[in-house]
């Protein structure tokens, strides 16, 4: 596969943790950098940093940086709201006078 399928797959994989369908409307093969770009969750900042990216490839490896550190902080999300949604559980132990 190339690195702009994997880049695809990798933020179809980003938006399958943050329950978002987004169609890209090109094949991976026809896709460029600025094409998803605006569907990787970057900052402000981080896309201003991108636009002064001039080569393809540059750009290409700040999205896949990008992907790399956001996928932990997604999955720490999640395992975050699940411990949320548990948290009435503790209402009914005994034993403990606080």
């Amino acid at each position: 596969k190339t690195t702009m399928q994997l880049l695809v797959k990798s933020i179809k994989k980003l938006h399958a943790a943050l329950k978002i369908n987004k169609d890209f409307k090109k094949t991976a093969d026809e896709i460029c950098s600025y094409d998803i770009a605006h569907h990787a969750g970057m900052s402000l900042q981080e896309e201003y940093e991108f636009l002064q990216l001039l080569q393809e490839k540059q750009r290409i490896e700040y999205l896949k940086q990008h992907i790399i550190k956001v996928m932990p902080v997604v999955a720490e999300m999640e395992l975050l709201k699940k411990k949320i949604k548990l948290n009435g559980h503790f209402k009914n132990l005994t034993g403990y006078n606080l």
